[in-house]
């Protein structure tokens, strides 16, 4: 026996249905659609702000600090350098007591705190970051970085220590 019953399928809506939903898939892949567009680095700048911004927050202009890297450098170059820094800048750099080679520290040698925030907020988004911080200042006590994730020698590190603010 056959239903007397109408057909209640419309079958324009399952079409309208069919294309609105192939739509917003082609919409999605041309990134018409908001999506999220955090990489994997966001949670590492996240970090760094975090953290430059308790720094920033103590106003210290002046201070002496021990900054040494490991790299892939002449030995003389990794430090450790004392940095006296005064309204912000080096006026200072020590290595074991006497003045160091300007050519050893180089221009890429972050000589001050702000410094190596500067080269931390730069790191390209690739780029993998473990860090511990100074939980009174905020600044990284040590930071290792990977510039090129399976890259060979491209991978350094800072440790900051012996912090004293200027009286």
């Amino acid at each position: 026996m056959t239903s007397s019953r109408p057909n209640t399928r419309n079958p324009v809506t399952a079409a309208t249905i069919a294309v609105l939903a192939g739509l917003a898939a082609v919409a999605a892949g041309c990134g018409l659609l908001p999506i999220s567009t955090e990489g994997p680095s966001a949670d590492r700048d996240r970090e760094i702000a975090l953290h430059q911004a308790a720094w920033a927050e103590r106003a210290i202009d002046s201070y002496t600090v021990s900054i040494t890297r490991a790299c892939f450098c002449p030995p003389g170059a990794i430090g450790p350098y004392v940095i006296t820094v005064v309204d912000g800048s080096a006026t200072e750099v020590l290595f074991e007591g006497a003045p160091a080679d300007p050519s050893l520290v180089g221009t890429a040698f972050p000589l001050t705190i702000d410094a190596v925030f500067e080269r931390l907020r730069n790191l390209e988004p690739r780029a993998t970051m473990t860090a511990t911080w100074d939980p009174d200042w905020g600044f990284p006590t040590s930071v290792s970085v990977d510039p090129i994730p399976n890259a060979i020698d491209d991978e350094y590190s800072i440790s900051i220590a012996a912090f004293a603010p200027a009286d």
